[in-house]
């Protein structure tokens, strides 16, 4: 998954990109997020996670509702980083 906004507010779900289209998912993953808040994991723009997801269908009221949770993160990977090389003339 890749990070499109991350929370840090408890109780915030973050917001996520599966290459299709975004979606918001909560975090339950304990582990992560206290190395979170020991700030032992940095996040960079286009960085990407691998998860455990967890996905609900709820049907409500006649109205299909979708909720994502990330159940354990795996690995972060680090977005890749394009090198820049000079230019002679």
């Amino acid at each position: 998954m890749q990070l499109v906004s991350v929370v840090f507010q408890e109780g915030g779900k973050w917001r996520f990109s599966d290459g299709n289209s975004p979606f918001f998912a909560d975090i339950k993953d304990d582990k992560f997020l206290n190395k979170i808040e020991r700030n032992e994991i940095a996040f960079a723009k286009d960085d990407l996670l691998e998860v455990e997801l967890e996905k609900k269908q709820i049907l409500a009221g006649g109205v299909l509702k979708t909720e994502y949770s990330i159940l354990e993160v795996r690995n972060v990977r680090s977005a890749m980083v394009q090198i820049q090389f000079p230019l002679n003339d």
